[in-house]
């Protein structure tokens, strides 16, 4: 019969380390179930208002401002800026200011009065170049894969062969189709797209980004409530335009412009026409702009142009890189400046910007 020995102080020895480890294996599982208990409940308090709207009061530090420069890929300039106003905004903290637009705006403006103040155009030019990069991160956010995702009451303009644009309205968004408001006009004319006709559209969501896409037309009818409509098919081709460098700016500006002619290529000398033509200016950015005229001007003519809301000296030279005509008879001209220099950028970007010294 075996029985098993009690009291021996060898078999204590021999069963004393396994207790031991057993406790200490014990004691470690506690303290990690522990560990993750308290992780657990901080990722939850970090999601509750009141620790966002603490954390939203508190300067971040230099080590989330580095992380979140480099998640977004932000220039060593736009680096400097984010990080300077950063540091000096208080009580707040700019990393959650971001997602709020119209407190952004005031945040950027506020300290486009002080670098105004320092004449540092280098370092203003880097905040609007910053101000842009934190636009386009926000846009994107808000991107739209699909035209099954446009919101109803979004303006699309359709663009003819002709290059004509004419601005629709989308009423409706079905899961098979588009309808779309169009002016009588539109309706009545003989030489409309027809059933089955492809139709090229291009229109700007909310958020700034750019879209364009094909389809084809099912229907047009006449509603009850005297709506004149086209109808379409949803579009396999829907596709985002490449991103802007700079913001552009839509406006009904007056201004003039003269014929210019490049006469000394190394010192970039141009001589300028007497006689000023008046268009509109219909947007415009640091890169360039477009103007609203009579005149159909061939492509790739020089052109100064007088922008007097700008209140600048400088000479303001560019480039027609496309004319396009509008139904109206009148003519587009799409223009690229050249050589501008940093303060008169630094200038539109204010006016585009609606900031003020």
């Amino acid at each position: 019969m075996n029985q098993k020995p009690t009291g021996s102080p060898i078999i204590a020895r021999e069963f004393f380390p396994f207790v031991k480890y057993f406790l200490l294996i014990i004691f470690i599982l506690a303290v990690i179930v522990l560990v993750w208990f308290i992780f657990l409940k901080f990722s939850k308090y970090k999601e509750t208002p009141e620790y966002l709207e603490k954390k939203k009061k508190k300067r971040p530090s230099t080590k989330e401002i580095s992380i979140f420069c480099s998640k977004h890929n932000f220039s060593k300039d736009q680096r400097k800026v984010f990080t300077y106003i950063a540091k000096n905004l208080k009580n707040e903290n700019l990393i959650y200011s971001i997602k709020d637009d119209v407190r952004l705006n005031e945040i950027f403006n506020e300290f486009y009065k002080k670098l105004s103040l320092e004449r540092n155009d280098k370092k203003i030019y880097a905040l609007f170049s910053l101000i842009f990069k934190i636009e386009q991160i926000n846009s994107n956010k808000a991107k739209i894969n699909s035209s099954h995702q446009i919101p109803v009451s979004t303006v699309i303009n359709y663009v003819s062969e002709k290059k004509d644009v004419h601005p629709f309205v989308l009423i409706k968004n079905s899961e098979n189709f588009l309808i779309f408001e169009i002016p009588q006009s539109f309706y009545s004319d003989e030489n409309k797209p027809k059933v089955l006709d492809k139709l090229y559209f291009i229109f700007k969501s909310s958020s700034g980004l750019t879209y364009y896409f094909s389809t084809r037309v099912i229907n047009y009818e006449k509603t009850e409530d005297e709506k004149f409509t086209l109808i379409t098919s949803h579009p396999q081709d829907f596709t985002q335009k490449a991103q802007r460098t700079s913001k552009r700016k839509n406006t009904e500006e007056k201004c003039d412009f003269y014929y210019a002619k490049l006469t000394d290529e190394k010192n970039n000398i141009f001589s300028v026409s007497e006689k000023p033509n008046e268009g509109i200016l219909l947007n415009i950015s640091e890169g360039g702009c477009c103007i609203k005229t009579n005149l159909a001007i061939k492509e790739n003519q020089n052109i100064l142009i007088h922008l007097p809301f700008l209140q600048t000296d400088e000479q303001i030279i560019g480039i027609i890189k496309h004319t396009r005509r509008f139904t109206d008879k009148t003519f587009a001209l799409h223009i690229q400046f050249i050589n501008l220099s940093i303060k008169t950028k630094n200038l539109i970007l204010s006016y585009v910007y609606n900031f003020q010294k």
